[in-house]
């Protein structure tokens, strides 16, 4: 879809990587922003109106979490 391939598109630039899953019914994500990418992670989905009020938990870790970008579309989140 257009909305994934845009999402994947600025996550990419920023340097995120993490699995993102798209459905009708919402989003789900787990993601790793560079720290130094944070603001500009914020921004760029504050300008999105499908993620302008997505609830963001932050988890500080200093190992690698994800190694890769997935971001895929769902029929349903979930089953």
């Amino acid at each position: 879809s257009d909305f994934r391939d845009k999402l994947y598109s600025l996550f990419h630039t920023l340097n995120i990587f993490g699995r993102i899953y798209v459905a009708d019914e919402g989003i789900n994500a787990q993601i790793s922003v560079p720290s130094y990418n944070w603001v500009d992670f914020l921004k760029t989905i504050s300008k999105i109106s499908e993620l302008s009020d997505v609830q963001i938990k932050k988890a500080i870790r200093e190992r690698i979490s994800f190694y890769k970008l997935v971001v895929k579309v769902k029929k349903e989140i979930v089953a």
